[in-house]
């Protein structure tokens, strides 16, 4: 069994890890883990058997007990097969294998079983990674096993040719062939360790469709380009309906058993790519570096449980989609291949961006703010997980940083179960960027609920804006219980339309001074629960599609960095004069950003929740790092103006006499004029800002004593991005 949890290392105890191999590459990418924060780094180092450090498996003067040591270490170590034995072929040399954060975790997910979904753009090795997995299956890593290929008719041939060549590079001594083994197009056996490997193509009718696989028993099956496979769901129902018995013997025995899909972006429009992204790519856990210290598998497959739309635990799928940085690839080199290549925009954005289209339908977002939005991809989040739930949180900034801010959190709460998830976007208020995501597929809505509540304790200057529909009644009734409990009001921490009214009629006045006297509790607020969270049907809907997107995206491109929340803005179409998520696709962190977006931009009373509304978007030019010297020069006004207001407001609070009152007054008018004269109105809602000094003094005493933004902007020492 391969090495891929710490505690694995305890079954080997005179295994080491080889710092000294020759394919550097490897020791390279162990200290990116490092680096990253991964406590096991070095697994994929693995060598049982110290005494084969240096020894190259390739030497002609290799001994007898050098061979058999290596013909041992093969049979037990996956890990030394890739980055020692099997070699590329290139004429007479023969080279290593690059290590890099995809290939890496293709071989971690496929040794674990897991259901493997990796989506690379062109020319990244995934063919090749997966070559390497094939070869090792047959040539040391089963035993009477069964592989099934299934793709395009017109790579099958080559497919073949290739699994050959690799093996026929390995050293001669490792292998034969018998007089049994066969030699054509369609088929590839190594009947010296009982192993075979069939290929399929798609079949253009249903009927044909259907009988793709049936009768076999696989033991791994590798599905290349599967978007583009016609009738790809009647075929995979048929071959995947043959694993069952295989791989609970698999899994019985310990043998190796896996299914791998590899394939760049597909395309919407046709019923393949609906299949595949809804019921495969969807449904998986976007694979993050933390599995890899996961305890052992099951509580990896309890991490891949909580963060994924998985259903079975028999089945747990993972989704890794590296984009051309997180590959090693330059902006430059990337440029230099799209123009090689000299294809269309859809096929541009699939085969090397990594964007699903949607045939001929036109995505909101232009073509060229879509690209600054994708660049902008953070491609080192920092994730956080929970010791208890095991949800992980996606920071794009120091988590201690993030908790320090004013943020507001969209909260999309679907129903929890099934293809569902419950999906979170933070966005920071001063600035607008994205800080922080998660999307959890917890069923149990009340282990979500006590989760949520603590992040809502743990982020003490975060509101909640969740959307009213689906799983939230149960949410909500649990936040009502817990966070009182925390000592925390939900009231003034949860987007309520109580608030939005509190101005209104008398009626709605009288209202919320109800609502708002008293110490919370969840007595206090139940009567009121109906009124918690944020309605998105009919013209809300259409609010946040038309105004709000369009604001949020052209304001802000480089402050979205979230690359699930990008991957749905770049599968978004327009129709019918309707901006939507492609047929049957999603757009779950779309909704929860557009609704922190909605609270920031036009909600009400947001002092209610200790929100310093002079200070809501004041930042965000120098976060877009669109402003021209002008513009730059305005905002910096705009934002001491904010800061002398604020300082003179908090002194007016306190003012005991009259005189001082006056003066105060006085002042404060003259600043605020000098506000509404500079015409800076787009930067940061001007005039929502300048009218809140009453507000505040109503709200200053806050139930829950939220501390106020510490605001520390000089703008003379500010250098640009």
């Amino acid at each position: 069994m391969a090495i891929l949890y710490l505690e694995d290392w305890e079954r080997y105890p005179s295994a080491i890890a080889d710092v000294h191999t020759k394919n550097e590459t490897w020791v390279q990418q162990a200290y990116k883990f490092q680096a990253m924060g991964v406590a096991n780094w070095y697994f994929h180092l693995a060598l049982y058997n110290p005494a084969l450090v240096g020894v190259d498996v390739y030497s002609e003067n290799l001994t007898l007990d050098q061979k058999n040591m290596i013909m041992m270490e093969c049979m037990a170590n996956p890990w030394y097969i890739f980055r020692e034995v099997l070699r590329i072929p290139d004429g007479e040399m023969k080279h290593y294998l690059e290590a890099n954060r995809g290939n890496i975790a293709m071989f971690w997910c496929v040794l674990n079983s897991f259901i493997t979904y990796v989506q690379q753009i062109r020319q990244t090795g995934k063919s090749l990674n997966t070559r390497f997995l094939i070869v090792a299956f047959h040539m040391f890593l089963a035993e009477g096993g069964t592989h099934i290929l299934f793709t395009k008719g017109d790579l099958r041939r080559d497919e073949i040719k290739y699994y050959k060549k690799y093996r026929d590079c390995l050293p001669k001594w490792m292998w034969y062939l018998t007089p049994k083994d066969t030699d054509n197009q369609q088929e590839f056996t190594t009947l010296m360790n009982g192993n075979q490997t069939y290929s399929y193509v798609p079949q253009s009718s249903v009927e044909d469709a259907n009988g793709v696989g049936r009768g076999k028993t696989p033991d791994f099956i590798t599905v290349d380009e599967v978007p583009f496979l016609a009738n790809a769901e009647t075929s995979l129902s048929a071959l995947l309906g043959s694993t069952g018995d295989s791989f609970k013997k698999a899994r019985k025995f310990k043998k190796f058993h896996a299914i791998l899909y590899t394939t760049t972006a597909g395309d919407l429009s046709t019923a393949s790519g609906k299949f595949v992204y809804n019921n495969i790519k969807k449904k998986a856990m976007y694979f993050s570096e933390m599995l890899y210290d996961s305890r052992n598998r099951d509580d990896a497959i309890d991490v891949i449980m909580a963060n994924s739309k998985c259903e079975d635990r028999a089945a747990p799928y993972v989704d890794i989609s590296f984009n051309h940085l997180q590959l090693g690839i330059t902006d430059a080199e990337l440029r230099s291949r799209i123009a090689v290549a000299n294809g269309s925009i859809d096929k541009t954005r699939r085969d090397f961006l990594g964007q699903w289209t949607f045939g001929s339908a036109n995505n909101p977002i232009h073509e060229k703010l879509l690209k600054r939005i994708r660049d902008a991809i953070n491609v080192k989040p920092i994730n956080e997980i929970d010791d208890k739930y095991r949800f992980i949180v996606k920071y794009h900034k120091d988590p201690d940083y993030v908790k320090g801010r004013t943020t507001i959190m969209g909260l999309d709460t679907s129903n929890a179960i099934g293809r569902d998830a419950i999906t979170g976007v933070m966005v920071d208020v001063e600035t607008t960027e994205v800080l922080a995501t998660f999307m959890v597929g917890e069923s149990n809505l009340v282990t979500f609920s006590i989760w949520l509540a603590k992040f809502i304790q743990n982020h003490p200057n975060m509101t909640l804006i969740p959307e009213a529909r689906g799983s939230w009644d149960g949410i909500r009734d649990q936040l009502l219980i817990e966070l009182p409990m925390m000592g925390i009001d939900p009231g003034r921490r949860i987007y309520n339309r109580i608030v939005d009214a509190k101005d209104g009629t008398d009626s709605e006045k009288r209202t919320y001074r109800e609502y708002s006297s008293g110490a919370p509790s969840e007595r206090k607020y139940f009567p009121y629960r109906s009124m918690f969270g944020f309605p998105t049907s009919g013209t809300l809907r259409e609010t946040l599609y038309v105004d709000i997107f369009k604001a949020a995206t052209r304001e802000g491109p480089t402050l979205i960095r979230d690359p699930m929340l990008i991957d749905e803005l770049s599968g978004l179409v327009e129709k019918n004069d309707r901006i939507d998520h492609a047929s049957s696709g999603h757009d779950d962190h779309v909704i929860s950003w557009l609704m922190a977006h909605w609270l920031i931009r036009i909600g009400r009373n947001l002092e209610h929740y200790g929100i310093n509304t002079r200070l809501v978007m004041g930042k965000l030019k120098f976060a877009a790092g669109d402003e021209s010297p002008k513009q730059l020069a305005k905002v910096i006004k705009q934002d001491k103006l904010a800061i002398q207001i604020l300082e003179l407001e908090e002194k007016l609070n306190n003012a005991r006499g009259g005189i001082e009152i006056k003066y105060l007054e006085a002042k404060i008018a003259s600043l605020k004029s000098e506000v509404r004269n500079d015409d800076v109105t787009e930067v940061g809602s001007i005039d929502r800002k300048s009218d809140q000094a009453e507000a505040d003094r109503a709200e200053e005493a806050r139930q829950n004593h939220r501390p106020m933004t510490n605001y520390k902007f000089n703008p003379f020492t500010y250098k640009g991005r």
